[in-house]
């Protein structure tokens, strides 16, 4: 564990290391054992692209907006979010794209998901971004995939790249409509939508 010191008032008091210095953080006595109750969710999901503006234009078909504009260290970065608005958007959903230095040539990256490099890869897998309400309109997830295409090519003289073409999965009881896309980069997206749910949970394949 971590062994601080205590405060004049008695708190408690850590030091917290980081790039050129430290500080000390101190925390009264009543605090300390509060953060069982305390939720954690996560805030935001960072990619990194070599490109950023040609990403954001990217995540814009997914309707995603930039709200922010920041430096990572020396690399340029953005925060995006659905568009809606700050109090119609749980931070949860915010993407933050990091722009890889000038210079530097990242690897590109397997997305062949039959490839054995593929399946031997861990860390971040894919982002999955909610099209359920879009299948709805236009009437099924292939059709919303046309309609992303046809927006990309009009608006960026690019392709969107299909990694696999719409299926459906069955999930404990609720089924989906599941396709996965990659971004400029090489990301994988999964677009999921919902369709229902079956009468009893499905057991689980392992």
């Amino acid at each position: 564990g971590v062994s601080g010191r205590r405060g004049v008032g008695g708190e408690t008091c850590l030091p917290w290391r980081r790039r050129g210095g430290g500080i000390t953080v101190c925390a009264a006595a009543d605090q300390r054992q509060g953060l069982e109750g305390i939720r954690s969710p996560v805030h935001h999901t960072g990619i990194k692209v070599q490109n950023l503006t040609r990403s954001m234009a990217f995540y814009s078909l997914l309707g995603y907006e930039e709200i922010a504009r920041f430096r990572a260290g020396p690399a340029r970065a953005a925060w995006l979010q659905p568009a809606g608005g700050e109090s119609q958007a749980p931070s949860s959903q915010r993407l933050e794209l990091i722009e890889v230095p000038a210079g530097l040539d990242p690897p590109q990256r397997q997305i062949d998901l039959a490839a054995p490099e593929y399946l031997g890869q861990t860390g971040l897998n894919h982002v999955a971004v909610d099209a359920s309400d879009w299948a709805l309109l236009a009437g099924g997830l292939r059709e919303v995939l046309v309609q992303l295409n046809l927006k990309s090519e009009a608006q960026f003289q690019r392709s969107v790249k299909l990694v696999l073409p719409p299926y459906q999965q069955i999930i404990g009881q609720e089924v989906y409509e599941l396709a996965f896309v990659s971004d400029p980069d090489g990301t994988l997206i999964e677009l999921l939508a919902w369709k229902g749910e079956v009468p009893r949970p499905m057991e689980p394949a392992w």
